[in-house]
């Protein structure tokens, strides 16, 4: 599923870069260009009401109220060699029932396509031949490996992917939001080709 979602991820760079070529805008959380240094964009997210809980080189985790849903996990990450942030994570208050995690799921969806249209990539189902006929089945196949549940969304700005995520089989799932800014998207790329 993930080398689905990351050549989508991919194809969709590509697309938006070629729409992109004159456009400087960034994509915005929570009203915040994703843009600037991990500090100075951590010191935004903690204005609007988020709490510090940890700290590594590239990356602060933030806790607090994201769309409502108080609770949520916030993940600040940044390019390495540049201190530029590109990426924000956030993980939605765990839920341990198939129902729950759908309902989370729906809305966001629905409040995302209000927002910025139809998803332009989206899969909403099981691996074929998985029996998912209670909600204790579908959680066990999410934890398999054997679920396709996310939306993605593509602008001149960048992406947001919408997804029912389970982190290798831990007990409990959450719906997880990725916002990727095009133009410091592309300058992680470009970081990490310097690499190869």
């Amino acid at each position: 599923m993930m080398k689905r979602i990351l050549i989508a991820l991919l194809l969709v760079f590509s697309f938006i870069g070629a729409m992109a070529q004159n456009t400087n805008e960034h994509l915005k959380f929570m009203g915040i260009p994703i843009n600037g240094t991990l500090e100075s964009f951590t010191q935004k997210l903690v204005a609007k009401g988020l709490k510090r809980e940890h700290a590594w080189e590239n990356d602060v985790l933030l806790k607090g109220t994201f769309a409502g849903k108080s609770g949520s996990g916030v993940c600040v990450m940044r390019i390495p060699s540049r201190n530029i942030v590109y990426k924000v994570v956030v993980c939605l208050p765990s839920k341990d029932t198939w129902e729950w995690l759908e309902d989370d799921y729906t809305e966001f969806k629905r409040m995302l396509t209000s927002k910025y249209g139809d998803p332009f990539k989206y899969s909403e189902s099981f691996k074929e031949g998985t029996y998912v006929g209670s909600d204790h089945l579908k959680i066990s196949a999410l934890k398999e490996g054997k679920c396709e549940y996310y939306s993605i969304w593509g602008s001149t700005e960048g992406m947001i992917v919408l997804e029912i995520f389970n982190a290798d089989g831990a007990s409990d799932s959450c719906v997880r939001l990725t916002y990727i800014d095009l133009i410091n998207g592309k300058l992680a790329d470009s970081s990490k080709q310097d690499d190869l």
